[in-house]
């Protein structure tokens, strides 16, 4: 917090907008570190949480102490930190829902143990349970997602062969005629595939790509 403090004086202060940047970045990233954890204890042990949270922003647009904190929130385009803590949960959540790997994809989607919640309302809810809570909080009725898709890029599958009809003809000694005989031959060849065209190009400061699929055209830039 004292970088902030530093940053915000009034006579050589940094603006507002990068002030709120440095918050995020060195205070909030804290604050936002296992929140999905230590999210489920009291609001009573959270609320000093809520008192670092709303001092930075204070001193991030040069707001008083008396300020009402709602509308510190809307001036600094910031929520609360329950908020933040439940948008972070729920997108671990479904995080954790898309990857049938994952170690504890059951027992978040399947929680364990909601009689003795409902019995025991003192007790601290799992977290699968937090989260119907939330969902239901904000009206969304929980959804199929999508699983994870492999990440392995496909340029680097061992598995995937190619035909080069063209790798030993050398472009300088082969007339156009040749090239043209020989692509009409591959397309003969494998006329039940759907054929795919991409061409590049590069200049001195930028480069350029295309891809052609029947009559679509994708290019950039």
């Amino acid at each position: 917090m004292n970088i902030v403090k530093i940053l915000s004086s009034s006579w050589y202060g940094a603006e507002s907008s990068y002030l709120l940047k440095i918050y995020r970045a060195v205070i909030r990233s804290k604050l936002d570190y296992g929140s999905a954890v230590y999210g489920s204890v009291s609001k009573s042990t959270l609320r000093p949480l809520d008192t670092i949270h709303n001092q930075g922003l204070r001193l991030a647009v040069g707001a008083f102490r008396a300020s009402p904190i709602l509308s510190l929130y809307t001036l600094c385009n910031e929520p609360s930190l329950e908020l933040r803590r439940e948008r972070l949960a729920l997108n671990l959540f479904f995080k954790i829902k898309s990857d049938d790997s994952h170690p504890y994809h059951y027992n978040v989607i399947n929680p364990k143990y909601g009689t003795l919640f409902s019995i025991r309302p003192s007790f601290t809810p799992t977290f699968g349970f937090r989260i119907g809570k939330i969902l239901r909080s904000i009206n969304i009725v929980d959804f199929p997602v999508l699983n994870k898709s492999d990440e392995f890029p496909p340029w680097k599958d061992i598995s995937v062969s190619f035909i080069d009809v063209f790798e030993k003809w050398h472009k300088s000694t082969t007339l156009n005629l040749v090239y043209q005989s020989m692509f009409y031959d591959h397309r003969q060849q494998f006329s039940g595939y759907e054929p795919v065209f991409t061409d590049g190009s590069k200049a001195d400061n930028l480069v350029g790509t295309a891809v052609v699929i029947r009559n679509s055209i994708v290019s950039a830039p």
